[in-house]
């Protein structure tokens, strides 16, 4: 199934359906992860998804479509910093 012509020039997409959405499109999806579902540990809010976990898994959703990649409630600098290596060192291959 394909999707409307110009529905939208971008999708933003949070952590599923990347793969999907490029199926059905010739646009660009915007992949927006989050880090988890926030957790309150003694008086803190914490985010459970480290940039570890967010560097492991951008390769499988860049593979799948991914265009462009931000990130969303909880991510920090250091996912970015994540981000951006992992996009450095796959423009540098």
């Amino acid at each position: 199934m394909r999707l409307p012509e110009r529905i939208a020039s971008t999708f933003v997409l949070q952590c599923k359906g990347c793969k999907q959405i490029r199926q059905g499109t010739d646009e660009y999806p915007l992949l927006q992860p989050d880090a988890g579902m926030p957790e309150l540990i003694d008086g803190e809010t914490v985010y459970p998804k480290t940039p570890d976990k967010l560097e492991s898994v951008l390769p499988k959703w860049l593979d799948a479509g991914a265009w462009i990649v931000g990130g969303c409630c909880g991510t920090t600098i250091e996912h970015y910093r994540r981000i951006a290596a992992v996009l450095a060192a796959r423009r540098d291959h």
